[in-house]
């Protein structure tokens, strides 16, 4: 099983409209990051990669979401180690992303998560964790 690989990156317009742009993540020449697809190219701030999973309303879960999970509560998605987790308990508790594990860390069961926004549109969000 594979997932898609692609990124979502904060875009300013200069009209100073802001909104999120979907695709492939590039590392210009001079440092900054580029999101392209078909389209056209964007300069962006706050990139975050998608995981692969989606929420219970089917909505992508990307890096710098905030999702809540019935039995841990509010948490931020962080990429680490080469796997996705929910990052809950102020920085202290992980936990994997879609999984959920016994006490000796074997895979049980599907985790169902809900985003309730992200750390960078939402970061009153990062209070409730």
């Amino acid at each position: 099983m594979s997932r898609e690989i692609k990124h979502r990156g904060w875009f300013q317009c200069i009209t100073g409209k802001e909104y999120w742009v979907y695709g492939c993540l590039v590392k210009q020449t001079n440092g900054n990051w580029e999101i392209t697809n078909d389209q056209t190219s964007w300069t962006v701030d706050n990139v975050g990669q998608f995981t692969g999973i989606v929420d219970v309303v089917g909505k992508e879960i990307y890096e710098g979401d905030v999702v809540n999970d019935d039995d841990l509560g509010n948490g931020i998605v962080i990429f680490q180690s080469g796997c996705f987790f929910m990052m809950y308990d102020a920085d202290t508790n992980m936990e994997f992303l879609g999984l959920k594990t016994d006490k000796f860390g074997r895979l049980q069961e599907k985790r169902i998560v809900e985003i309730l926004g992200n750390i960078y549109e939402n970061p009153e969000l990062l209070s409730t964790i």
